[in-house]
């Protein structure tokens, strides 16, 4: 009885002490951000869509887009979904018709990434840590890209869209697929939905 009593204070004081955390982190999120008025322009994305699958391919050629980065999780599938959907395979089919190469962008381990792009055919970067830009800047200048034909697509503003930014590559937001994340995009995706609070009041997310 009284371990049980104990165990439970024990988590009263572990529930409270991370509810101090997450108050302490939205505090200073919107301090960063000075409630919008100081919004840092690297937040912001080039245009927003609904989804992935939702992006009209033939506005992706007038723009002379040649290739794609694109995120994974939430972006392309959801977090747990370890292959390809139907849907997946028919939107990757849609845009090589279109001539445009699909890279896919992960903070993932190798073996998820690999796996399902793999499935897809295309090329891929493993545990590139978005925002950081090392790896996908050394893919571009290996491969002699020209940033001005490439677009960044993913879900999260903290790490698709900063990371497109810092690279000074156009970007598109989309919105998660599912409200499944993985543990570890949990601060993340707080920030991101106060952000995204902001563009739409601030008008500032333009329509693909």
């Amino acid at each position: 009885m009284l371990q049980n009593k104990k165990k439970e204070e024990n988590n009263q004081y572990d529930f409270n002490f991370y509810k101090i955390k997450y108050c302490l982190f939205l505090y200073i999120s919107i301090w960063y951000t000075n409630g919008g008025e100081n919004m840092d322009k690297k937040l912001i994305p080039t245009w927003h869509c609904k989804n992935v699958y939702s992006i009209d391919t033939s506005k992706l050629v007038n723009l002379n887009c040649k290739l794609i980065f694109c995120d994974i999780d939430n972006t392309l599938v959801g977090p747990y979904q370890p292959l390809p959907t139907k849907t997946t395979l028919d939107f990757v089919k849609k845009i090589t018709q279109s001539n445009i190469k699909l890279v896919l962008i992960s903070n993932n381990h190798e073996q998820r990434v690999k796996t399902f792009a793999s499935a897809l055919n295309v090329d891929y970067l493993f545990e590139v840590k978005k925002p950081k830009t090392e790896k996908i800047d050394f893919y571009i200048k290996k491969n002699q890209l020209n940033k001005d034909e490439i677009i960044f697509i993913g879900d999260q503003i903290m790490t698709d869209i900063l990371c497109a930014s810092r690279l000074n590559i156009k970007s598109i937001l989309v919105d998660r697929l599912t409200k499944k994340d993985q543990p570890i995009t949990f601060f993340p995706r707080r920030l991101d939905i106060i952000i995204r609070y902001i563009l739409k009041k601030k008008n500032l997310l333009v329509e693909f």
